[in-house]
């Protein structure tokens, strides 16, 4: 093969090349589109419901604010008021509070409008379950 040949068959492989990626220039561009913010102000008011574990169970009146700050009510004398904080994130409702006795305590559950039912922790070990629906 002649260097004039080799050439002009390197030059008709890079016509080749670029034509084919001009062809596909005419697409639309990839777009990212953000998911859509979670609308919390259907979660604020009052909750009411349950909650078991580490000190029996109780019935507990849960407060969620617009402003993201939680208020938790026990019944039951073990458990005791928290104060503290929620946020929603990827379909999860997380809320972290101190206790009276300052414990840091969490709160888990999957996003419902209506009821949540989800799973506790506390700082100094104890763990559970919730289970609060959304009052009128």
């Amino acid at each position: 093969m002649t260097i004039a040949r080799r050439n002009l068959v390197l030059v008709v492989a890079g016509c080749v090349a670029v034509m084919a990626l001009a062809a596909c220039g005419g697409a639309d561009p990839v777009r990212i589109i953000p998911a859509a913010p979670v609308d919390t102000s259907t979660l604020a008011g009052m909750w009411k419901g349950s909650v078991n574990g580490t000190g029996g169970y109780s019935e507990v009146t849960i407060f969620l604010k617009a402003d993201s700050t939680i208020l938790g009510k026990p019944e039951n004398p073990y458990y005791c008021q928290m104060d503290g904080s929620w946020t929603v994130s990827d379909g999860q409702f997380t809320s972290t509070g101190a206790d009276c006795w300052g414990t840091l305590v969490s709160l888990t559950a999957p996003l419902a409008r209506r009821r949540l039912i989800g799973t506790w922790r506390a700082g100094r070990g104890g763990s559970g379950t919730f289970q609060v629906e959304k009052q009128p």
